[in-house]
């Protein structure tokens, strides 16, 4: 067994590198949180770690040890294997490190080959102590403030079991809400399976399917399509028209369908126009392009 001591740690069984088959691959670095150098006092029992991307992987696997006194063997407390497109990870709440204990963390990238070599182990210790002012002992810590999201499980149920994120709060135990906040306020449609809850009629999105159905996002906004009920002008998408109780398409404005136009107009070279024999005030309205005596002609 090897043994390595560091910044006064017994160090044991951290450093068994892999097999020379993925040598080739460079070995990631434990960026945060801990020091390889020395043991780094943090404060937060559910800290992010984080890892330099390499290269080549397609997988990267971690490993997280509790350090004891000088002479004894670390225990093994998480390992956890991630998609090579993830650099970050926050334990849940009930796998989170404790108060006054001391840790060692290590992560390995995993390509077509083979594993690379473990990184050197990061070391941290938890700061013990009273609870911040505020918040109680054993009192759940506030929701997560999604800036970016790596990775989540959903389960059958629409839960989420698992993730990768950054921002603020710690703990894994409901991130429903905030990752259907993030992809809201960004260009990501709402995951499949993740029962987000949709924006309704004039409420801001940023897709299609942000929006509740039938509603379209047009200008940042949850409106009402061509050929859907409407009661305001207002409810309607962009320059659509509400008429007769329905979203519809105004003269001069494009089509794909008559269907789409206003009554009586219809869609004519992609167009909603008049067709002969209605009112008109200039040649552009009518179909034909022919506005004469203030009527479309009939030729």
């Amino acid at each position: 067994m090897q043994r390595r001591v560091l910044s006064g740690l017994v160090m044991v069984g951290l450093l068994s590198y892999a097999p020379a088959a993925g040598a080739d691959l460079d070995t990631p670095i434990a960026a945060s949180p801990g020091s390889p150098h020395q043991v780094s006092l943090i404060e937060d029992r559910c800290p992010a770690f984080i890892w330099a991307q390499v290269a080549g992987a397609q997988a990267y696997e971690l490993a997280v040890y509790r350090v004891g006194a000088e002479g004894r063997s670390p225990e093994p407390v998480l390992r956890r294997t991630f998609p090579g497109s993830v650099h970050a990870w926050t334990p849940a709440l009930d796998r989170c490190l404790e108060p006054g204990a001391r840790y060692a963390w290590t992560i390995r990238a995993v390509g077509a080959e083979g594993p690379s070599e473990w990184s050197p182990p990061a070391l941290l210790r938890v700061a013990g102590g009273p609870a911040k002012p505020g918040r109680p002992p054993g009192a759940e810590p506030p929701p997560p403030v999604l800036s970016s999201l790596a990775e989540f499980i959903v389960d059958s149920g629409g839960n989420v079991q698992a993730a990768s994120y950054s921002g603020s709060g710690a703990g894994l135990s409901d991130l429903t809400g905030p990752i259907c906040d993030l992809h809201a306020r960004t260009d990501l449609p709402f995951p499949t399976g993740l029962a987000c809850d949709c924006r309704q009629l004039q409420e801001k999105c940023v897709l299609d399917e942000h929006c509740c159905s039938p509603y379209d996002c047009v200008g940042e906004e949850c409106c009402t399509p061509v050929g859907t009920s409407c009661s305001l002008p207002s409810d309607c998408c962009g320059s659509l028209l509400c008429e007769s109780g329905e979203c519809c398409v105004g003269v001069g404005d494009p089509c794909s369908v008559p269907a789409d136009c206003c009554i009586p107009l219809t869609c004519f070279g992609g167009s909603c126009c008049k067709p002969p024999g209605y009112a008109c005030t200039q040649n552009s309205e009518c179909c034909n392009n022919q506005c004469q005596g203030g009527f479309c002609a009939l030729s």
